[in-house]
């Protein structure tokens, strides 16, 4: 059996997305290694990060135990699919205005909140080509719980990280 690049990228994103509730996936690290995890008023979660070939996925556990969490997810080429079922929630996460994708389970009860911002754009301009090339660094946030309140209580920790304290400006570049 054959898989082209692009179906092998999405497995292995899905993969990562499925086992987002565990503890074991990744190496643990630490907001001192990753600043822009942190908050200003030191409130932390317990985190976990894999590498991807040209993406990071951090996972993120609130240290009272709970079955809830997050994810975040740093590249160029998110698998983000919403699910038909899923109800559409304008809100913010920091400085970006999102939309969430929000679904529950009842058995066992779980609330799913996901969204995917462009993050910071440079735009690449191929003097030889005589064209512009646009890139976008995307993130795709994930929240689960048990309950909308606690889905809410850690959307609003991840409004509060430094990563999402100010929208980056767009870089311009110039190759000849």
């Amino acid at each position: 059996m054959r898989f082209k690049g692009a179906t092998v990228v999405r497995v292995l994103l899905l993969s990562l997305v499925f086992t987002a509730c565990s503890t074991s996936v990744g190496t643990r690290v630490t907001t001192k290694d990753y600043p822009t995890l942190s908050r200003d008023d030191g409130q932390t979660l317990e985190w976990r990060k894999q590498d991807g070939p040209d993406f990071e996925v951090f996972y993120g556990r609130p240290r009272s135990g709970e079955d809830s969490g997050v994810g975040l997810y740093f590249g160029h080429n998110p698998n983000f699919n919403p699910s038909d079922a899923s109800t559409v929630v304008g809100g913010r996460l920091g400085a970006f205005d999102v939309d969430w994708y929000q679904t529950s389970t009842s058995k066992p009860r779980r609330v799913y909140r996901t969204a995917l911002l462009g993050y910071k754009t440079r735009i690449i301009k191929l003097s030889q080509l005589n064209r512009e090339v646009r890139d976008t660094e995307m993130i795709h946030v994930w929240v689960y719980g048990p309950g909308l309140a606690e889905v809410e209580r850690l959307t609003e920790f991840l409004s509060g990280l430094r990563k999402f304290h100010v929208k980056p400006e767009v870089t311009f570049e110039t190759h000849e």
